[in-house]
């Protein structure tokens, strides 16, 4: 019973923000203008003060551990390149077959992913998870273009312009490396900075999952179901019982263990849904398997950390 209410205390609150989005955009409390200015507020300000916090205020050799980032880089450049291969044997369009890899591998970790860390592992959790967004954002960038325009047998003038710029110009990237020297030589930033810090970040993961939960599209099962679901099931449930056994065979247990698995187990990225439809590729099915994900993952990242619990690996 404890490790059932230790689940479901971790993935239930998020669970209900986002639910909670869906039914304001239904009743019309919330729309289409409201949820883009807010999704901006927390990505350019709420989400970095947030990451800043958090990181600046952390001991940075309890935080840092370049094992970990190993891992995950190799984890997600493996798993890009076999589910991208291996989805050329049956999906044939192009512009499919490059939503369908998008939204198999990259995750929701800066909304739905700090949420749940956030709810179980506090503070250093949530520093922990966004020293690793410094090398697994670039890299999400990168693969997910790849994975948009090369089955579309077509260059994209402005692929290349776009992933450095992506990169380069990302928040909360920006926000970890400024929190870095105040990690590294402990400097205190003082206690009204402190609480105007606070303040933001504490509005940032209800905020975000509202915007979440109002910006599904129930709509986008017109065409590709089964597409969108067997992307969602290698994104829910394949892909993180791949990452737990590598992880477990490598000795990882604990918080670190931990992180790691909600990282990767989280749903398909929003993101991927404006990607998709800025290169050509098939934005419908991208956004059937964030709605498919993001509604999956409170039952597999529960069940998940429910079984890790229960055996005592966190």
């Amino acid at each position: 019973m404890e490790n059932l209410l230790f689940a479901l205390n971790a993935v239930m609150p998020v669970f209900l923000l986002i639910l909670t989005g869906i039914i304001l955009k239904k009743i019309h409390i919330l729309d289409d203008q409201f949820i883009s200015k807010s999704t901006k507020l927390v990505f350019k300000v709420a989400l970095p003060a947030l990451i800043f916090q958090k990181v600046g205020s952390a001991d940075f050799s309890q935080i840092f551990d370049m094992r970990e980032i190993i891992y995950i880089v190799g984890i997600v450049t493996v798993s890009f390149l076999l589910i991208y291969f291996l989805s050329g044997f049956f999906i044939k369009n192009g512009a499919e077959r490059g939503a369908f890899v998008q939204g198999a591998f990259r995750s929701n970790i800066a909304i739905v992913g700090l949420g749940i860390i956030s709810n179980i592992f506090g503070e250093t959790g949530v520093a922990r998870a966004a020293i690793a967004l410094i090398f697994i954002f670039p890299m999400y960038n990168i693969y997910a273009v790849l994975a948009l325009i090369m089955p579309l047998k077509k260059g994209h003038a402005g692929a290349g312009s776009m992933i450095l710029k992506a990169i380069i110009t990302n928040p909360l990237i920006i926000a970890v490396f400024i929190a870095l020297p105040f990690s590294l030589f402990s400097i205190n930033t003082g206690e009204i900075t402190g609480h105007f810090l606070g303040y933001l970040s504490r509005m940032t993961i209800p905020l975000a999952l509202l915007g979440v939960g109002g910006s599904l599209n129930f709509s986008s099962f017109k065409k590709g179901f089964v597409k969108a679901l067997s992307s969602s099931i290698i994104k829910l449930i394949i892909y993180p019982l791949i990452v737990i056994f590598i992880l477990l065979a490598a000795g990882f247990g604990g918080e670190s263990l931990g992180v790691i698995f909600i990282m990767l187990a989280c749903p398909s990225a929003v993101s991927s849904y404006v990607m998709a439809e800025a290169l050509g590729s098939d934005s419908d099915l991208a956004a059937a398997i964030i709605l498919l994900t993001t509604l999956g993952s409170v039952v597999t990242i529960g069940t998940g950390l429910f079984i890790l619990r229960s055996l005592g690996f966190i």
